[in-house]
């Protein structure tokens, strides 16, 4: 009976550990973007980044050829930041959207 006991535990016990596993995998499906030379970590929608983004310089114009969405004329550029294009607030730095480069 013992035995029984025990081998019901270590079942619930591994089988939480799974269920750990997937929550935190399914965490990370939301689009980011880790910015060169920042230490905060990954950017996401909503977040602010750097205000050099917003510069003309930093702009991917040819926006249509990539298979990216308009920005909105004057409102939002895409940049493009490693592996990613972010569509960035010209007014205030915060990413609107996170697409990755098709390759």
């Amino acid at each position: 009976m013992k035995i029984t006991t025990w081998t019901a535990m270590a079942v619930v016990v591994a089988s939480l550990g799974g269920v750990t596993g997937m929550a935190q995998a399914a965490e990370s499906t939301e689009p980011a973007v880790q910015i060169p030379g920042t230490d905060t970590g990954q950017f996401k929608v909503g977040d602010k980044i750097p205000d050099h983004f917003r510069r003309g310089s930093e702009e991917v114009k040819d926006w249509k050829a990539r298979g990216l969405s308009a920005p909105e004329d004057d409102k939002s550029h895409w940049v493009r930041v490693n592996d990613k294009y972010v569509l960035v607030q010209l007014s205030n730095s915060v990413i609107e959207k996170i697409v990755p480069v098709k390759r």
